[in-house]
């Protein structure tokens, strides 16, 4: 089911840790400089010839001022340290270490942030498996393995990301990748692309070329639908494109499949 979206404003420029930094700064200097001005005020009322024990009224009020906010800036700047810190442990609890691209957790999150805010339109849901990678581990290792994973998500970030999509790794081998409404009707060719493009994208590694191909699930999200149907009809679409041979795309519920070429 999906959950009820939660405005988030990461990102946002007046919401950034600086910005907020700036602000109790601002806040925090006005405040102590006004504090101080009305302390000297009062004390002028209640103690008699108070400010003339300075040189000049303007010398009387001129310390406090400047003094009155230093306390501020070291609050400022542990507030603004730790804001950055958990800006930071946000944004690592959503994203996947190895390959840098969403984990599955900030996937799904925003796959159902896209899906709130796209009201009455459809999506596409992209299930993208590396075929046989299993293999590449034990004829190569596992630096091998490693580093066809970071090869495939930047082809995949690449290949769909003019398009407005995203990406995400939600298990061992296996990405997925949305594409917003506006380029729903191109999801198709895209998912040719990505199978097109996983076979020229290889590496060298002890002098063996490696590469990837693809078998790529495609699904259309409708307005109504859960996000898990969505996903469940992508994952089959891309058994299915597995089952007829691999390095190719089938399209759910249409029982069509066609060859990368």
């Amino acid at each position: 089911m999906v959950r009820k979206e939660r405005r988030s404003y990461e990102g946002t420029p007046l919401y950034s840790p600086l910005a907020r930094a700036v602000l109790f700064t601002l806040a925090g200097t006005a405040g102590a400089t006004i504090g101080s001005v009305m302390i000297i005020y009062c004390a002028d009322l209640l103690i008699d010839g108070f400010t003339a024990r300075f040189d000049n009224y303007a010398l009387g009020i001129g310390i406090p001022l400047a003094v009155a906010p230093l306390p501020i800036y070291p609050l400022t700047f542990l507030m603004y340290r730790a804001e950055k810190a958990q800006a930071l442990l946000a944004r690592m609890a959503r994203t996947d270490s190895l390959t840098g691209v969403a984990n599955r957790r900030g996937f799904f999150e925003r796959a159902e942030a896209e899906i709130a805010a796209g009201g009455e339109q459809d999506l596409v849901l992209m299930m993208v498996d590396i075929d046989r990678f299993k293999r590449v581990n034990d004829l190569f290792g596992h630096a091998a393995g490693d580093e066809l994973l970071r090869r495939t998500a930047e082809l995949i970030t690449e290949t769909v990301q003019e398009a407005g999509g995203f990406v995400g790794r939600i298990g061992g081998e296996e990405f997925a990748v949305m594409v917003p409404a506006s380029v729903a009707a191109a999801a198709m060719a895209l998912a040719e692309e990505l199978c097109r493009n996983a076979r020229i994208g290889g590496f060298e590694s002890d002098g063996h070329y490696i590469y990837a191909t693809l078998s790529v699930g495609v699904a259309v999200h409708k307005p109504g639908q859960t996000f898990d149907a969505t996903m469940k009809a992508a994952d089959m679409a891309a058994y299915d494109a597995k089952r007829a041979g691999r390095d190719r795309w089938s399209l759910a519920g249409h029982g069509s499949l066609t060859a990368a070429a």
